[in-house]
């Protein structure tokens, strides 16, 4: 059996449909702090680059492109601080569904406007 070339070769961009795009723009971009910026020709997508290089996007719902039913997606964010994340989230109004801290690391685990899981990781130390 013979290697094949890889047919995908690295992660371009992850975006999520969203159904009001202020209040994902601010969970997202003033709340986690991703650095969104709002294309200057199509006012319904916001996207930015993560410190990874990875780049990470919202679009605004649409016929044939809705929000993702909850749980059919899961967004893993890296964090350095889980008691500073769960305090910041709680000040904002955000639900917290969980918290687990193992000795692999510690992970929060929330829902963005639209019921997509989101965690937040910090690896341990």
């Amino acid at each position: 059996m013979s290697a094949l070339t890889p047919l995908a070769r690295d992660l371009e961009i992850v975006f999520v449909y969203v159904s009001d795009m202020d209040r994902s723009v601010f969970f997202y971009r003033d709340l986690l702090g991703i650095p969104l910026e709002q294309d200057a020709h199509d006012s319904d997508w916001y996207a930015g680059r993560l410190p990874s290089g990875v780049r990470f996007g919202l679009h605004g719902a649409h016929e044939g492109a809705q929000p993702q039913p909850p749980g059919s997606v899961v967004i893993d964010f890296r964090i350095d601080d889980v008691d500073e994340a769960v305090a910041r989230l709680e000040r904002a109004g955000v639900r917290i569904e969980s918290v687990m801290r193992e000795r692999w690391g510690s992970t929060v685990q929330i829902a963005d406007p639209d019921g997509h899981r989101i965690q937040l990781f910090a690896r341990p130390g």
